[in-house]
């Protein structure tokens, strides 16, 4: 018996006070498939958001006044891993894209500029490319990515990568699922992470 599709519906993420909440909004019209790029647009569906949610929950800690606050620097997003530009000029593009999103939030990538550093790698893929691509093909362009922020790979103390696959969804909506995530922290985090991923 074949397993029913899961549903997708927007999301709301509050960051407030330390504490980030997702919510989802009650529409299942696929909006998306008509106003979004597919080959640089994603939908952060529900395992990929859960998953963002553990990892930033497992960093924090309560104070001595009961506040929450941060256990470790870290710096986390989720952008589409762009599965179709894997090889010579169009891994160009994508990592010409790569640079583009991280520039974004180039304070916060800063403050790990020429330091050790842990980076972990989580890439959500459909199925079928899941079991066929190479995970590395991925670490290599975010890595050089990162380096116009962090300074020289080298510095890249622990590197830690899983793939995921996306089951169970509409044919139709996986190349907006598709997504990597991607976390930049302090290297005594290992054992942090390791508990929620």
């Amino acid at each position: 018996m074949e397993e029913s599709l899961k549903q997708l519906s927007g999301t709301t993420i509050e960051i407030r006070e330390g504490s980030i909440t997702f919510t989802r909004e009650d529409k299942t019209y696929a909006w998306w498939r008509e106003r979004l790029d597919r080959d640089k647009d994603g939908i952060l569906c529900p395992e990929i958001g859960q998953h963002m949610l553990n990892i930033a929950q497992s960093f924090t800690r309560k104070n001595d006044k009961g506040q929450i606050v941060s256990k470790y620097n870290m710096f986390m997003t989720n952008l589409s891993p762009n599965p179709r530009s894997s090889q010579g000029l169009k891994k160009q593009k994508y990592k010409k894209y790569l640079i583009n999103h991280l520039n974004k939030n180039k304070e916060a990538l800063l403050k790990f500029k020429d330091k050790e550093v842990l980076v972990y790698i989580a890439v959500y893929l459909r199925p079928k490319k899941a079991e066929t691509q190479d995970i590395d093909n991925f670490s290599k362009v975010i890595l050089d990515a990162l380096k116009e922020f962090i300074g020289d790979d080298s510095k890249v103390n622990t590197l830690i990568m899983k793939k995921y696959k996306l089951e169970n969804y509409p044919k139709e909506d996986l190349s907006f699922l598709e997504q990597v995530v991607i976390l930049v922290t302090d290297p005594k985090a290992s054992s942090t992470l390791s508990e929620v991923i």
